[in-house]
């Protein structure tokens, strides 16, 4: 999702102070990944980050909460934008889009879009895709530790295949990943849906949605390796586009996606696919909601030739522009799932839906505050605000829930904290 021609001057603004901190700091920053960022010491050595034990909340694995529903705001924080971390000791001017995050071997990544060096006025593409790293004591600061010392840019993260290399490359192939999964837990491994675009003319076309394996290694560096070129074709539903969640208590992966851009009405709308998390590469072991019938099929939604059924508006799991891209959580303190999310609306606030089962149905609890509020940085109802979306693994207790969205390429968030 690309908006380079929305990016502008209040981007730079925001940004404005990551250059004042990296002039000021590149001559001293040191190569043990201690940072000194807004009058606090962060510490990212590699010891701290593979000392981390963040967790993504599950049912049954915490005493259950006493938050009574429906769900109400006790009170919100907005934190200022997003800062990126270079591996030499010093912010870095880096824009980028999306914002997703998972878990793998207690370490949190980070996955995003477009990611352009240098700030709104001036800056370059250098990846479709990246990662950083976070700590939990450190929100709104991440890592990007697959850049060398003595490099700036970022390298891109989900890779072409031979054939694709030899095709043109990433000039004309682009590979947008969501939140990375952990399978199985514990195990330092996991999964990441991505959808595979095309640019003929200059026209950007999805050839359909894919499945990479991903690990870290010892420099907490992800890597990932992609099964085949796609798992699903352009007819059928981008599933993993939204988000995906592992549900441990039937061990099944939820991959929610908007329906294929063949049809307007599909596409506006989100569709939901699981799999046994043991097979989640297998394209043969998913199966697909039919959410009219509340009941699920084997049998491919697409556009109802070679042996496919044709995919519905009916069976969406949500309607008409309801969900942009989000990963639903199992909060701990409402002892549901939860969606906390934006529409597909440009202009979105901070949304929220709860359930008690990943098919839903999922109840609309509406507004909990808003991404262009007075008190929001850089509020203003100006600028296309998307991918409100959750991070529940910097609070496992599910009192509070961390949020981002991305504004002009730039990063924003919100702590909320529940009654």
């Amino acid at each position: 999702m690309s908006f380079f021609d929305k990016v502008k001057s209040k981007a730079q603004q925001a940004l404005q102070g990551h250059q004042e901190e990296e002039n000021a700091s590149s001559t001293t920053g040191s190569h043990n990944q201690h940072f000194h960022h807004k009058g606090r010491q962060l510490n990212f050595t590699k010891a701290h980050l593979q000392s981390q034990n963040a967790t993504i909340p599950q049912p049954g694995k915490q005493a259950p909460g006493s938050g009574q529903m429906p769900p109400r705001v006790k009170s919100h924080n907005y934190h200022e934008p997003m800062t990126f971390l270079h591996p030499s000791g010093h912010p870095h001017n880096v824009m980028r889009d999306l914002g997703f995050s998972g878990v793998l071997d207690g370490r949190i990544i980070w996955t995003w879009g477009d990611t352009l060096m240098g700030t709104a006025e001036q800056s370059m593409i250098c990846a479709v895709d990246s990662t950083t790293i976070g700590t939990l004591d450190a929100k709104g600061v991440t890592l990007d530790s697959a850049i060398a010392p003595n490099s700036k840019n970022v390298r891109n993260w989900i890779d072409c295949l031979p054939e694709e290399e030899a095709d043109g490359g990433l000039g004309k192939y682009a590979f947008g990943g969501t939140n990375i999964v952990e399978n199985p837990p514990n195990s330092g491994r996991g999964i990441v849906y991505y959808l595979k675009n095309t640019r003929p003319g200059g026209q950007s076309v999805i050839k359909g949605a894919g499945i990479a394996s991903v690990r870290i290694d010892d420099s907490n560096i992800p890597h990932s390796q992609r099964h085949g070129e796609t798992l699903w074709n352009e007819y059928e539903a981008w599933y993993g586009d939204v988000g995906a969640v592992l549900n441990e208590r039937d061990n099944h992966i939820y991959v929610f996606g908007h329906g294929p851009s063949w049809d307007a009405e599909l596409n506006s709308r989100t569709f939901l696919a699981r799999v046994p998390a043991e097979h989640a590469t297998s394209l043969q072991a998913y199966e697909y909601w039919k959410n009219a019938d509340r009941e699920w099929t084997r049998q491919r939604q697409a556009n109802g030739t070679f042996g496919t059924a044709k995919l519905e508006t009916r069976d969406a799991v949500f309607e008409w522009h309801v969900m942009n891209q989000a990963v639903p959580f199992w909060n701990v303190h409402f002892n549901r799932w939860m969606f906390i999310h934006g529409s597909s609306w440009p202009t979105s606030d901070v949304l929220c839906r709860t359930a008690e089962t990943l098919e839903g149905p999922w109840e609309d609890h509406g507004s909990l505050c808003s991404t262009a509020a007075a008190g929001a940085p850089n509020g203003d109802e100006k600028g296309f605000r998307y991918c409100i979306n959750a991070h529940p693994e910097y609070d496992a207790s599910g009192k509070t829930v961390y949020v981002t969205w991305t504004r002009e390429n730039v990063i924003y968030g919100v702590t909320i904290e529940w009654e």
